[in-house]
C-alpha cells in the first residue's frame, strides 16, 4: 500500500527530497458525554412511585441505589439513535423502556441496554453501542466505573444481578470469556452463571471456564430460583447470597467433578 502511494505521489517526476511531507491527521474517537446522551431521558429518581418503571424495580426488589443508576424513556428507538445513529434493527417506535447505561472506567458512556416493561415484548433487551473501546475486550461489560480492583469481583450474567452483590460486573449474557476487562483480576474473581443445571449451554460454559482455570460458582442443591434475582425474591439476603457463592466457588479438577454432579440434578 505504501509503495503504491509513493508511485502515485511522485509519478510526475517531482523531487522526493524537496516535497513537503503529507500531513496525516487522526481523529481521536469521542464518547458521548452524559449531557449529550442522557439529557433527553429521565432518571428513575425523578419518577413517581406509581410509575410503571418504578413498580418494575420494586417488584424485582432492586436496591434503592440502583434507582440512581438507571433511566426511563417512553421512546427508546428515538433515544437509541442519538447514541448509535446506525441502530435500526429491533427498534420499535414509541416503545417505553428502562435504560441501562454502560460506562467505561473513566465514567464515559459507550453503550446502553433498553429493558422492556412489557411482558409480551418480542425482545426483553435491546443493546445499542456508541463506540468500541479496546480495553473492553470481546464483550460489553456493565459496572466497570464502580469496580474496585483490590477486592473480590463477582462476574455475573446481567446488569441487574450486579445490584445484589458487592463489587460485581456483568458480562451481559452467558458465555465463555476469552479475556477480562482491564483491571479485573482473574485470581480475585468468581464467575457466577445462572442456577440452571439442565441448561446444556450453561453447563458447557462452566466447564470451559473451569478448564481455563477460573473460579466458578457451582450452586448447591436445594436453592429455589434459576438466577440471582430469583434467589433474592425467594428470601435469600444479599449477605447470604454472597456467602453461598464464595462457599461454592471452585476451580480445576475439583470444580469439574462438582459440575458433573450438579448437571445431573
Amino acid at each position: 500500500m505504501f509503495k503504491e502511494y509513493l508511485v502515485e505521489r511522485y509519478q510526475d517526476g517531482s523531487d522526493r527530497k524537496n516535497t513537503p511531507k503529507p500531513d496525516f491527521k487522526f481523529t481521536q474517537p469521542k464518547f458521548p458525554s452524559l449531557s449529550e446522551a442522557l439529557r433527553d431521558i429521565t432518571p428513575l429518581t425523578k419518577l413517581p412511585e406509581a410509575h410503571p418503571a418504578i413498580q418494575f424495580m420494586i417488584r424485582r426488589r432492586l436496591p434503592k441505589y440502583a434507582f440512581t443508576l438507571l433511566y426511563y424513556t417512553d421512546d427508546f428507538a428515538e433515544w437509541a439513535r442519538l447514541l448509535d445513529p446506525s441502530k435500526e434493527n429491533d427498534l420499535v417506535e414509541n416503545e417505553a423502556r428502562l435504560v441501562i447505561p454502560f460506562f467505561n472506567r473513566e465514567g464515559q458512556l459507550y453503550a446502553a441496554q433498553g429493558r422492556s416493561l412489557d411482558p409480551n415484548a418480542r425482545l426483553r433487551y435491546i443493546t445499542c453501542v456508541a463506540e468500541r473501546e479496546d480495553g473492553l475486550s470481546d464483550r460489553r461489560w456493565y459496572g466497570l466505573e464502580r469496580h474496585k480492583t483490590n477486592k473480590t469481583t463477582f462476574i455475573v450474567e446481567g446488569p441487574f444481578d450486579t445490584f445484589f452483590l458487592d463489587n460485581s460486573v456483568a458480562m451481559c449474557g452467558a458465555a465463555t470469556l476469552k479475556h477480562l476487562p482491564v483491571g479485573v483480576d482473574k485470581e480475585k474473581s468468581v464467575i457466577v452463571y445462572d442456577n440452571e443445571p439442565r441448561n446444556s449451554e450453561i453447563c458447557k460454559y462452566m466447564h470451559t471456564m473451569l478448564h481455563r482455570g477460573f473460579r466458578v460458582c457451582v450452586w448447591p442443591r436445594g436453592l429455589v430460583g434459576k438466577d440471582i434475582n430469583d434467589l433474592i425474591l425467594a428470601g435469600v439476603s444479599r449477605e447470604s447470597l454472597q456467602k453461598i457463592i464464595l462457599d461454592n466457588a471452585v476451580t480445576g479438577l475439583q470444580g469439574i467433578a462438582k459440575l458433573s454432579v450438579w448437571r445431573k440434578r
